[in-house]
């Protein structure tokens, strides 16, 4: 993520140094990341997170990279809005330091802030830890070289996802506005959490874009997370307004209807959705749909 070239721009004659840094740090990074349940689940929170304050269809300009080649690096999230970059270093630990070992968490901070300022990019550092007591010593002595840019953030873990989402209220929130069933229960709340953590281990986690991740998460099972459109197309509106007794409205994405008090359901296709796209296609071309008779055979 970071070349040579723009770390001898910046940093001059440390740039040759530092760059040494970067790849064996990335290296052990990368090593120890394989499998690393804290940092994938804190990349599933903020997917949820940002599927949740940004809806959009298509959102090829939110990239995920975990262990980039940069100084706070085990989760960086490039933001498709004012050149915004987030950088997050991670530790799942009891006891930590800003300013312990050869190459400090202060100097990692430091160098990536000057970075960052030296491309008009606008960051956003974070120190994430799971202990809440550790989270507030830190916080309590972040040193003054970063205080201004420098953020802690307390991501609690535990031994399962079920546990997690009992525990971490910042990942439940997220999840339960993501899911697609309304007041979700524990268990799809699982579920939910279980096909993003599987979607974002099974990525080589550089540059995944969110839209990228969503389209696997929908492929995997599309009744778990909410749609992103919530109107149907005009020529579908008509035939539905055209039968008598037929109504219907939209819910996270879903088509859901009704007929006469009578008969109910929820169409299985997301809206906007390649199943949804053939399925308007193929009741605008039966050509015939003038009653609930002519509609049903497509309801089921």
């Amino acid at each position: 993520m970071v070349s040579r070239e723009q770390l001898d721009d910046v940093f001059k004659e440390e740039g040759a140094a530092l760059h040494t840094y970067l790849q064996n740090k990335n290296r052990g990074g990368a090593g120890n990341s394989k499998g690393n349940t804290f940092e994938n689940l804190f990349a599933v929170y903020n997917i949820a997170k940002l599927f949740n304050s940004k809806p959009r269809e298509n959102d090829n300009g939110t990239f995920f990279t975990s262990q980039a080649k940069c100084f706070v690096d085990d989760l960086v999230i490039k933001l498709d809005k004012d050149q915004t970059i987030q950088h997050y270093q991670l530790k799942d630990v009891a006891n930590l330091s800003w300013t312990n070992g050869n190459h400090t968490i202060e100097n990692d901070f430091i160098y990536q802030k000057k970075l960052c300022d030296s491309y008009n990019i606008t960051s956003e550092l974070a120190l994430v830890v799971s202990s809440r007591g550790l989270a507030l010593r830190l916080e309590a002595n972040i040193p003054a070289t970063i205080i201004d840019f420098t953020k802690v953030i307390i991501f609690p873990t535990a031994t399962s996802v079920n546990n997690l989402i009992k525990t971490n209220g910042l990942l439940k929130d997220e999840l339960t506005n993501m899911c697609a069933i309304s007041n979700p229960a524990a268990d799809k709340l699982e579920a939910l959490c279980t096909i993003l953590l599987g979607v974002w281990d099974s990525t080589d986690k550089q540059e995944i874009t969110l839209t990228n991740l969503l389209n696997k998460c929908y492929e995997i099972n599309p009744n778990y997370i909410k749609g992103l459109i919530n109107q149907v197309s005009a020529d579908l509106a008509n035939i539905f307004g055209s039968i008598k007794g037929f109504t219907y409205k939209i819910e996270n994405g879903f088509i859901e209807w009704q007929y006469n008090n009578t008969d109910d359901g929820i169409i299985s296709y997301r809206i906007g959705s390649a199943g949804f796209i053939q399925w308007e296609n193929d009741i605008k071309q039966s050509g015939k749909i003038k009653s609930f008779e002519d509609l049903e055979p497509f309801l089921i």
